[in-house]
């Protein structure tokens, strides 16, 4: 009787684009078939909450455990879900870490990024060594440290030459820790910030 119960179920699956198993009305796989990757769950400030969500974790409001922070599975800008596991890479006790900046589909800033950046130019608002244009400098080219692109070498020398003139300010270590923890290994390494 179960087995004909799952036989039903299983050809009565969807498959597209972002294809579902479902069995008895749960998701047993979360998946989009075009890249592999399951649907990953992390909360507004970052945190990986699972990066295999399940359809029931889905469907219901979770919050953080870490920091009571809404969780959240798809790109607000574009709905493409956000890229957790990919069982075609990924060894079998692989674990995320760290959540992703930027959609796959749409290239936005996800919340937690867009969190850092607001705060990274708080910060820069309040070092009162530097003068506007180099305080307008230094903001414009925050995303530039977050990820290597065309314009990162740039923002790298920018960053070297003010914090020649801040280095011990107390805004300018918070600014750096925000970069430590976001920016690429290539850019830490660059500005002298790994671990």
């Amino acid at each position: 009787m179960l087995a004909k119960i799952f036989s039903q179920a299983f050809t009565k699956a969807t498959w597209g684009t972002s294809a579902s198993i479902i069995i008895l009305g749960v998701n047993l796989v979360e998946m989009n078939h075009a890249d592999h990757y399951q649907t990953a769950l992390i909360c507004k400030m970052g945190h990986v909450i699972h990066d295999r969500a399940r359809e029931t974790m889905l469907q219901s409001r979770v919050q953080c455990p870490l920091c009571g922070a809404e969780g959240i599975y798809q790109c607000e800008h574009c709905q493409a879900f956000i890229r957790g596991f990919n069982p075609q890479i990924n060894a079998v006790d692989w674990q995320m870490g760290q959540a992703p900046k930027y959609c796959h589909q749409c290239g936005e800033p996800y919340p937690w990024i867009q969190e850092a950046i607001k705060t990274m130019v708080m910060i820069i608002d309040i070092l009162n060594d530097l003068n506007e244009a180099e305080k307008t400098i230094l903001s414009e080219n925050i995303t530039d440290l977050l990820e290597l692109n065309s314009e990162t070498d740039k923002a790298m020398a920018h960053v070297l030459d003010l914090s020649a003139k801040i280095k011990n300010t107390w805004g300018w270590g918070i600014f750096f820790e925000i970069l430590k923890d976001l920016a690429p290994e290539d850019v830490k390494t660059h500005l002298g910030i790994c671990d």
